[in-house]
């Protein structure tokens, strides 16, 4: 925890998932996907444009 105030101190925000979030390995995923995605809005982060491939549904376009 000291650890934790010492970095806010300096500036940095910390963002803290629990064990039990991440637990659930089906559900974990997408916790941590709308997380970022989250974030990525509120610092307004550009996302790459995605497009659909046979191999991946998700494939990023370089």
């Amino acid at each position: 925890m000291r650890a934790d105030r010492e970095l806010k101190l300096s500036g940095y925000e910390v963002f803290r998932f629990g064990t039990a979030e991440l637990d659930d390995r089906a559900k974990a995923p997408d916790l941590i996907r709308e997380f970022f995605f989250d974030l990525f809005q509120v610092y307004k982060v550009p996302l790459p444009v995605q497009k659909q491939n046979a191999h991946d549904e998700t494939a990023v376009d370089p």
